[in-house]
């Protein structure tokens, strides 16, 4: 949601968590850090906040007067841009204070939901690191190194946060895009919460994403479909945003057998079904049985109707599995939210899912919640900053300026 008041309520969004004004207790194992973010310093730049719509820059303070009144903030990131991660440490530093009242969470893309009582075993202190990342499947199911976030997590816990999985188990997303919604056992369906598959700028969005791809995938068949789940358009950039040497490419890029460290994974970065170039066809949707039009503006699923979905076909597939994402996440952070007062959560999660129409919508239909979203961008000179400026989809900019020369 844009045009986040500046007013903020006194203990209204305080955090804390539900242990107050106690500190999570040290990380277990050789793997402690003194100082969570030490491992992220190097990659810290100047930077400044712009406001979106429009670009004003805020000072800090602003910026965090700005948020502060928000139920949940999206951190979005390239999920291998050392940059873009500190951008989020900083935010999160300045959110998560123990000294606040309230309750909060930092929600992560990165965990999925079936490991949640991993994580409460982990902030809790009754385990380590390392059977944590074990336990939660970190290599299998992510893949990316996790000095990356142990930063966020360890200042998170500091501050008395929970961690919460915010997404949807990979196995059930990879059944989707392959095998369609009739494929769900009575136990998968109950997993999936309800979805708004009629959105059509955020179907628009995708769709424009995967055509930046051009030829790198071919695109799904209905009669063969590919052997891998999408890969969330989640990270990438596809508007002109150029970060080469900071690890942040032209175009999202693929994951899943190709990328997450080569897993396999099924977690929001758009993962090997792409199209090729063209848009969906536009009968694509009357294909499907029933009246359903996915992507024209009245398709709201909820779980009892999810037979509405079946025999979709592959590219309606595709989308959908990026959307079950998308709505999971918001899902996950929404029950956080309305099960207490004075909650906020703090989400990290890749830059597709951190827009307007991604996750942050979707938080926001499920209650009286204000969602916003922070972009981080490094201003290489070569128009991202402009670029999204213009596009629209995000509440704030954490624009990261390399030294002279860097990055070009």
């Amino acid at each position: 949601m844009r045009h986040v008041s500046t007013f903020v309520t006194g203990a209204a969004f305080a955090l804390s968590l539900l242990h107050a004004c106690a500190r999570a207790p040290a990380p277990e194992g050789p793997e402690a850090q003194d100082e969570p973010g030490e491992e992220l310093e190097a990659a810290a730049m100047p930077y400044r906040i712009l406001a979106v719509p429009g670009g004003a820059e805020l000072s800090w303070d602003e910026f965090l007067a700005e948020v502060g009144g928000a139920s949940a903030v999206c951190l979005g990131e390239r999920h291998d841009n050392p940059h873009h991660h500190w951008a989020q440490l900083e935010v999160v530093r300045g959110l998560i204070d123990p000294e606040d009242d309230g309750e909060a969470a930092l929600g992560m893309e990165m965990f999925q939901r079936p490991f949640q009582g991993v994580l409460d075993d982990y902030v809790k202190g009754r385990i380590g690191e390392e059977a944590m990342l074990e336990r939660t499947g970190w290599d299998e199911r992510w893949g990316y190194d996790y000095g990356l976030y142990r930063p966020m997590v360890e200042a998170a816990r500091e501050g008395g946060a929970r961690i919460l999985a915010l997404n949807a188990r990979r196995e059930l997303v990879r059944k989707v895009s392959r095998e369609g919604f009739e494929a769900l056992s009575p136990s998968e369906r109950e997993a999936i919460p309800t979805l708004d598959l009629g959105d059509a700028e955020h179907h628009a969005w995708f769709w424009d994403v995967m055509d930046a791809l051009g030829d790198q995938h071919p695109r799904p068949s209905d009669d063969e479909p590919s052997d891998d789940e999408p890969s969330d358009p989640g990270d990438g950039e596809h508007h002109g945003e150029s970060e080469r040497g900071h690890g942040d490419g032209e175009h999202p890029h693929a994951e899943g057998d190709h990328g997450h460290g080569g897993h396999d994974h099924g977690h929001g970065e758009t993962e090997g079904d792409y199209k090729n170039g063209a848009s969906p066809a536009p009968d694509d949707a009357a294909a499907n049985e029933g009246d359903l039009a996915i992507g024209a503006g009245d398709a709201l699923v909820s779980p009892d109707e999810l037979t509405e979905l079946d025999s979709l076909g592959a590219d309606d597939r595709l989308y959908a599995a990026q959307v079950i994402w998308d709505e999971t996440m918001a899902d996950t952070a929404a029950e956080f939210l309305a099960s207490g007062d004075d909650r906020r959560v703090v989400i990290l999660a890749g830059n597709g899912h951190c827009h307007d129409t991604a996750v942050v919508s979707r938080i926001e239909r499920r209650g009286d919640f204000e969602a916003v979203s922070v972009r981080p961008v490094i201003d290489t000179g070569e128009g991202a900053v402009s670029a999204l400026i213009a596009e629209d989809q995000h509440d704030f900019l954490f624009v990261l300026e390399p030294p002279d020369g860097a990055g070009h």
